[in-house]
């Protein structure tokens, strides 16, 4: 695999783009997931539309060279991701929602509290890459159908993209992995005991 094909793989599965695919399919094969287009145009601001505005937030601002660049929209995606997620977990407290977006937008959130503990405090830097493309698959097989599960391959590009371009080693990879699968079992427990 060429440089170039790797970042193109990575650019076109770009956690925003990802969660943005998960909404509409969610939205196109059960018709009650969304109690309404409000709520689902919420969720799709906080997990796409926010996220994705940390790379044009760092492209207004010159860099000297691509690490740099790198650097700092690694550290603005994460940044904007979790602003997006907490907003999207303040919602669906606020807001009147159903179990499944609570269930949807805590999935999230709990990834993230996960990735955040394991970059900061055990200074691991897990894959968020692969965390962002894992969960949603996830979600799918729960809330649609486990043949959603076949798309678990596309992870073998995914993984082979990040090694070529050197962000993350194989562990960092498949830990990203396995954190929206924890992140979405504690939200389905906690979802039921959650006021509606």
């Amino acid at each position: 695999m060429s440089t170039k094909h790797a970042q193109f793989i990575r650019i076109l599965t770009a956690p925003c783009l990802i969660a943005l695919a998960l909404v509409c399919i969610l939205a196109v094969c059960d018709d009650s997931f969304f109690s309404s287009y409000f709520n689902m145009g919420a969720i799709i601001f906080c997990l796409s539309v926010l996220p994705a505005s940390a790379y044009l937030f760092v492209r207004i601002k010159k860099c000297e060279d691509k690490v740099t660049l790198r650097n700092k929209e690694r550290h603005a995606a994460m940044l904007f991701s979790a602003i997006g997620y907490i907003l999207g977990g303040i919602f669906i407290f606020v807001f009147p929602t159903n179990q499944k977006e609570k269930a949807l937008m805590l999935t999230y959130v709990f990834s993230m509290i996960i990735t955040v503990i394991l970059n900061y405090a055990f200074k691991f830097k897990s894959s968020a890459h692969t965390c962002a493309f894992s969960g949603p698959i996830a979600i799918l097989c729960h809330r649609v159908s486990p043949f959603f599960a076949i798309l678990y391959a596309i992870l073998i590009p995914i993984i082979t993209s990040s090694l070529k371009l050197k962000r993350h080693t194989v562990a960092q990879l498949i830990v990203g992995i396995f954190i929206p699968i924890v992140a979405m079992v504690f939200a389905l427990l906690i979802v039921p005991y959650i006021p509606q």
